[in-house]
């Protein structure tokens, strides 16, 4: 898919806006399918839609899935994540839940719609409780930084909350129980070609954060785990050097290195 911005540009590439994304309102989370060119957004208003690609390669409103989110979640509803599969599935946490779109399910309409309507809703294929986080607490989610990665090596999915870290193995039609759990981690991302995933730590020593002050997370430290295919955790590497909260990272397409940033504006590169 043609690359594609939603409110910025560079000197070399003018900004392309997306046609109906302004009629949607904020967004706070986005995830790309390459391969399909389909595009995942959250809007705080709307909830999550997947947008597939016009004949000029841009995502269009005029092609588009509307994420269905059971009603028992709705009252409660905030998405902290979301993560496209190698197989073209996305995984979506909403509240304390796991919802699983399959890339069938996903595939856009045949036709583009004449106008900006939204249109049908599509139900989530499979849904797991987790116990990562807890819609009942009061809190800021958004602090606690909850997200999705999946592993494009095993299919290994890890969510990440302020009550945990949870690894669900990939039985060939959906992510099962829980197979092995951290600490809370305040985000991660898996390696590309090898089965390895990054983590942000709340605290230096894997302690699971307090429900006091996000200010007191102030750990900036990075661990590396090998993940097998039955989600068996071994740790490689701790990485020191960060003195402010990590809250982003990823690594290179080559997984040679891996580049975090922190709350105080600080990005370091690490050889791999």
């Amino acid at each position: 898919m043609d690359a594609f911005r939603l409110d910025s540009g560079t000197q070399d590439h003018e900004p392309e806006i997306i046609l109906g994304h302004s009629d949607r309102g904020t967004f706070d989370h986005l995830a790309v399918d390459t391969e399909r060119g389909h595009m995942a957004a959250n809007y705080l208003d709307t909830g999550v839609v997947v947008l597939a690609a016009d004949d000029k390669g841009m995502p269009s409103f005029r092609r588009v899935r509307e994420l269905g989110v059971p009603e028992s979640e709705r009252r409660s509803y905030y998405c902290s994540g979301m993560d496209f599969a190698d197989n073209g599935d996305l995984a979506v946490l909403v509240g304390d839940r796991l919802l699983h779109y399959t890339q069938a399910d996903l595939a856009p309409p045949r036709t583009e719609a004449s106008d900006l309507a939204f249109p049908e809703s599509v139900d989530p294929a499979h849904s797991f409780r987790t116990r990562v986080s807890d819609p009942k607490l009061e809190l800021d989610y958004t602090d606690f930084g909850n997200s999705v990665a999946i592993s494009p090596v095993n299919g290994v999915l890890a969510l990440f909350g302020p009550l945990g870290t949870e690894f669900r193995l990939w039985s060939g039609t959906t992510w099962g129980a829980a197979a092995s759990t951290l600490p809370a981690m305040r985000t991660g991302c898996f390696h590309p070609r090898a089965p390895m995933i990054a983590v942000a730590e709340y605290h230096g020593d894997g302690r699971t954060p307090a429900y006091s002050s996000d200010e007191e997370y102030t750990s900036g430290v990075v661990r590396l785990y090998g993940v097998d295919r039955w989600a068996k955790l071994t740790l490689r590497r701790t990485l020191h050097g960060h003195g402010a909260p990590v809250v982003t990272m990823d690594f290179s397409e080559d997984g040679s290195r891996l580049v975090t940033g922190d709350t105080d504006g600080t990005i370091r590169i690490w050889d791999m």
